[in-house]
């Protein structure tokens, strides 16, 4: 069994900084560390690590720049309040001049002072920010006196508010926020709730503790903590942990005998389950991890190994990633208990990584997905079990989409990383892949396709062809991060005639939902209509193919002349004609085959049957492939003169397997085909020359009747191809898709 702890590092006063890795997408385990990131005795020094130095580092804060989020925190020391960097470890002044003309400001003469004026007449005890907006945010600070200081980043001024109502015995040394409030504690173990959103204005909370509470002897330099959330305020007051509710009730204490001097509290956010606080505690040497229930306090050790010097103040990101302020040696640090990054990934379903709005619409999705890895996580509590924001990818050759997830060593295990790797091919990231969806469906291109054509069966071919057709979307609308969803089957008057591929794509290239509304970008529309997606899926369809498996059954002109003026309904019935004539060869040779003794290998006519199929990985778990034909083409062959008319047959692998089919299919005897084409014939010899000449007449009034037909349809984004399906192989039945307004209309048929 590990023994899991947190690990401190032997420290010289400056040292070289290992910047903490996030983990790569492998199943790897680092050693938890402690790192200096700034510091050197007795200076106050800009620059990196190695250069750096504080005098008596003493508060932390969050960073009050938006754009840099939590890579920037506030420290404030004796002379200066500083900024700095916790990856690269710049260190740069914020405000504060020890060199400054002059006296010190004198706050009872004003009330506020430009930063490069400022002569701090006290180091920094503490400091809160409130939270960040896009106009920046505010830093408030403490400094062992009477007044509340406001540090504002836009005005560069700094603001101060005298709200002790003893100022002879109140003196304010820690600050924490919540619900716009800020909370000082004096050195008396004073509490004031402070509003800031126009003028500072205090109030006194009646906190009422024990006895012990309430004989604690302050030092002139106490080492006191607060912090506050909806469940109450909790203070460190160089004793037990004290619990009290917002009113100041006393809830209860720690009941270990570990003498508190600080305590924070780190906040996380999900899109589901809101905030989620982690409550951690420092005596003067170790850090604990705090839970609140039942109306009790339970601390738990975390660092097993003591910090060599006293600890004034706490900030941490995460329970796993602490800052430390040490002011003896003037050393800020940074602990961390490492986390196992365990690789996963979802097949075949691209995030929208790097679309024009994946700023709002991912951190959506990686919350939903952190929600369900809870319910994958177990008895393990988040954070411990989060995504790594910094590693959800797109793979481009599978359009997996890949991702890692950060487990803390205190709570990884083997079966844990497991059940984590196979959480979505067993379905546990149903809300976010739901999320998903609805996101793509705020678009609504769609490609058009012959359902009879595609191999809808075999993972590799279908994503080969929707890559091939993203490819040339991508090129025709110059943007490249558009995907192909799934195929999906449209059905016609009860036959599943088409084939639709819808576009994944940002919202603003399509047609998009806004409002309840579809509008419809007409650049990209235009662009689209330009685009015969029927052919080119064919074209790709036939690549995806090894020569092997598909079959062009030609047909003479010479001796199908009447093949040429088949209208629209009669070329499908010679299609599946066709198909009836190329399955029934494939079943002979498949008897054939097994009579001989070969077990297996026929596999169906049209994949109605289960016999001999195989495919393996590469199949869709519960499609039995079928043979595939397209619509009558003329396919011209050198030397050949007219060009015969054709239809091209597609034999999936899995079915058929035992034989060579371009072999079989050669000895075709076309038995319907020809019965159909003496029908023909004998129509047209039946009708007479005056009949023909009729026929062809009306022949092309129906057809100038389509051209319009399909003109108008195409306006409205109806490139649909004549595709039929036949009811069963004995008795196949036929439609047409130029009428399928009703349930084309009805609103998106593809839902990704």
């Amino acid at each position: 069994m590990r023994t899991l702890s947190w690990q401190l590092l032997a420290l010289t006063v400056v040292m070289a900084v290992a910047v903490l890795p996030r983990g790569t997408l492998a199943d790897s385990k680092a050693s938890p560390i402690t790192n200096t990131i700034a510091g050197r005795i007795s200076q106050d020094r800009e620059g990196f690590l190695g250069t750096n130095s504080i005098v008596s580092p003493t508060a932390l804060c969050g960073g009050y720049d938006p754009n840099t989020g939590d890579s920037v925190i506030m420290v404030g020391g004796a002379n200066y309040m500083f900024t700095l960097n916790r990856h690269s470890t710049l260190l740069n002044f914020f405000f504060g001049n020890p060199n400054a003309s002059g006296s010190t400001v004198d706050w009872t003469k004003v009330t506020s002072a430009p930063f490069g004026t400022i002569r701090l007449s006290s180091p920094i005890y503490s400091c809160v920010t409130t939270p960040r907006t896009a106009s920046k945010s505010s830093v408030f600070y403490v400094s062992n006196d009477r007044y509340l200081y406001r540090a504002n980043p836009n005005t560069r001024l700094i603001t101060a508010t005298s709200i002790a109502e003893d100022p002879t015995t109140e003196y304010m040394w820690d600050i924490a926020h919540y619900n716009n409030v800020l909370y000082v504690l004096t050195t008396n173990r004073v509490v004031y709730a402070c509003t800031y959103t126009s003028a500072v204005s205090c109030r006194r909370v009646n906190i009422q503790g024990d006895a012990n509470f309430n004989s604690i002897t302050t030092p002139t330099r106490p080492s006191l903590g607060i912090a506050v959330s909806a469940d109450g305020i909790f203070i460190a007051p160089r004793s037990n942990l004290y619990w009290f509710s917002l009113s100041g009730e006393m809830i209860a204490k720690t009941p270990d005998s570990v003498i508190y001097i600080d305590i924070s509290f780190q906040r996380s956010r999900t899109a589901i389950s809101g905030d989620t606080v982690s409550l951690i505690a420092a005596s003067e040497t170790n850090l604990y991890s705090v839970t609140i229930a039942n109306n009790a306090l339970t601390s738990t050790l975390l660092t097993t190994t003591p910090y060599t010097s006293s600890i004034a103040h706490i900030y941490p990101l995460t329970m796993d990633s602490v800052f430390v302020t040490l002011p003896t040696p003037n050393l800020v640090q940074w602990t961390t208990y490492t986390n196992t990054t365990v690789a996963s990934s979802i097949d075949r379903t691209p995030y929208p990584i790097d679309f024009v709005d994946h700023s709002t619409v991912l951190p959506q999705l990686l919350s939903y997905m952190d929600y369900e890895l809870m319910q994958v996580a177990g008895t393990v509590p988040y954070p411990n079990v989060v995504i790594n924001k910094a590693t959800p990818a797109v793979n481009p050759s599978t359009w997996n989409t890949d991702f890692g997830v950060d487990v803390s060593d205190r709570y990884y295990t083997d079966a844990l990383g497991s059940a984590i790797q196979k959480a979505p091919a067993i379905g546990n990231y149903v809300r976010s892949l739901w999320t998903l969806e609805s996101y793509y469906n705020r678009t609504n291109e769609i490609l058009h396709g012959d359902f009879n054509i595609l191999p809808l069966c075999s993972l590799t071919q279908m994503a080969s062809i929707r890559h091939a057709l993203a490819r040339d979307v991508r090129t025709l609308l110059k943007y490249p991060l558009i995907y192909t969803g799934e195929a999906k089957r449209f059905t016609v008057n009860a036959l599943p005639n088409i084939t639709l591929i819808k576009l994944l794509m940002p919202f603003p290239f399509g047609t998009f939902l806004a409002d309840n509304v579809f509008t419809t970008n007409t650049t990209t529309r235009k662009l689209l209509d330009t685009y015969n997606a029927s052919t080119m899926m064919l074209i790709y369809t036939r690549m995806s193919y090894p020569s092997s498996r598909v079959f062009d059954a030609l047909f003479p002109v010479d001796k199908y002349p009447m093949f040429s003026t088949l209208p629209a309904a009669q070329q499908q019935t010679l299609r599946w004609a066709v198909y009836a004539d190329a399955v029934a060869q494939l079943e002979k040779c498949a008897a054939a085959v097994s009579g001989n003794g070969d077990n297996g290998g026929n596999g169906g006519n049209s994949g109605n049957n289960n016999n001999g199929v195989s495919g393996g990985d590469d199949m869709v778990r519960g499609c039995v492939p079928r043979v595939g034909i397209n619509n009558m083409t003329q396919f011209p062959i050198l030397g050949v003169s007219p060009t015969p008319f054709n239809f091209t047959i597609f034999i999936p692998e899995g079915i058929y397997d035992n034989f060579n089919v371009l072999s079989c299919l050669s000895d075709t005897d076309w038995t319907n085909v020809n019965a159909f084409n003496q029908t023909l014939i004998y129509k047209g010899k039946k009708c007479g020359t005056g009949c023909i000449v009729a026929v062809a007449v009306a022949s092309a009034v129906v057809a100038a009747i389509l051209v319009v037909v399909l003109v108008i349809l195409t306006s409205k984004r109806r490139r649909l191809a004549t595709v039929i399906v036949p009811m069963s192989n004995a008795e196949p039945k036929f439609t047409s898709t130029v009428d399928a307004d009703s349930n084309y209309e009805s609103g998106n048929p593809l839902t990704y």
